[in-house]
């Protein structure tokens, strides 16, 4: 029997290790680092599966904490071993990629190997504790290679970006109470050389109809990322920015970093930010955030993800005001 450490934000990752591998062997597991340090630092750890996507945190830096505690096994957890994510493991020191399998027989398999088990070691069909684990696997939902695709279809989509043209039309046809009904998240908008314009006028129809509508200021050019899970759950309450396809806010571009700062939202609404040690540096209304300091972040803030990649935070209820000053640029169009 050996002693797991498992650290990932997805309770149904939690559960799904439980069942599966209790009572064969023992599973620690953690929502996030934090809670899972003091069993990380006991001396008992046989293995640990880190969550390579863990919110809050990089996944590799817990790994290199564990391997300076000399822990005999440590392996990235992720939904895929690809040749990138085999250079990151060993970059960090890991012993290597776990595919996060969610189907029984592949995660064994894996485990098993790692663990250094004979074959006898196995789980044999029919025997009591197969039938006490295929038991308990009965009971919670898990990914059939049916509806493993679309999962991780779902992972990969991103849906946090917005159609300039879509809440064009959504203003026409819903009313404002339906518009903040649909959309209740807060958005990042990105400040181009039209949104520039815009911010400096204070109100775009200000700034004339034939200069605002021509190719060079264009609001169909504007980005409009929204700040939720890439995943679509509710319940997220921490949302990372950077130009890894993993992250909550993918934003393509070189002067971003991989895992580049993370939005927290508390409970009662109100938004943080703070800097992941980015290469190029986070900014808040032109100020350097110091790495791992969590800072207000409020609506009507300018963030800038490197000095030139500027964002502005919009409430629900800004985007919905500027959505429909777009609207007298479409329509001379």
């Amino acid at each position: 029997m050996a002693n797991i450490l498992v650290i990932d934000d997805e309770d149904r990752v939690l559960e799904f290790m439980k069942q599966s591998f209790e009572p064969m062997h023992t599973i620690h597991a953690f929502p996030n680092w934090s809670t899972a340090m003091a069993k990380a630092s006991d001396g008992t750890i046989d293995l640990a599966l880190i969550d390579y996507r863990l919110r809050g945190f990089q996944g590799d830096d817990i790994v290199r904490f564990l391997i300076n505690l000399k822990l005999p096994r440590v392996y990235l957890f992720s939904e895929g071993d690809s040749t990138e994510m085999r250079a990151i493991a060993l970059e960090c020191g890991a012993h290597g990629v776990i595919k996060k399998d969610l189907l029984y027989a592949p995660l064994l398999r894996q485990v098993t190997e790692v663990l250094g088990e004979s074959s006898g070691n196995k789980l044999k069909r029919g025997s009591g504790t197969h039938t006490r684990v295929t038991q308990r696997l009965s009971r919670i939902k898990l990914l059939t290679p049916e509806n493993k695709k679309d999962y991780v279809s779902s992972l990969r989509d991103d849906t946090q970006t917005a159609n300039i043209e879509e809440l064009v039309r959504e203003t026409r046809e819903m009313g404002r109470e339906q518009f903040l009904e649909k959309h209740k998240h807060f958005a990042l908008l990105q400040l181009n050389e039209f949104e520039r314009l815009a911010e400096e006028s204070s109100n775009i129809t200000k700034t004339g109809k034939g200069e605002m509508g021509s190719g060079r200021l264009d609001p169909k050019k504007s980005v409009i990322f929204f700040i939720r899970s890439r995943g679509g759950n509710p319940q997220t309450r921490v949302f990372t920015v950077g130009r890894s396809k993993d992250s909550d806010i993918v934003i393509r571009q070189d002067l971003v970093s991989k895992y580049h700062a993370v939005i927290r939202q508390d409970a009662g609404g109100l938004l943080s930010i703070e800097d992941s040690n980015s290469r190029n540096g986070t900014f808040l209304d032109g100020n350097p955030l110091n790495p791992r300091v969590e800072s207000a972040f409020e609506r009507g803030n300018i963030v800038g993800f490197s000095k030139i990649l500027l964002f502005k935070l919009l409430s629900p209820e800004d985007l919905f005001v500027r959505i429909r000053m777009y609207r007298s640029v479409f329509d001379e169009k």
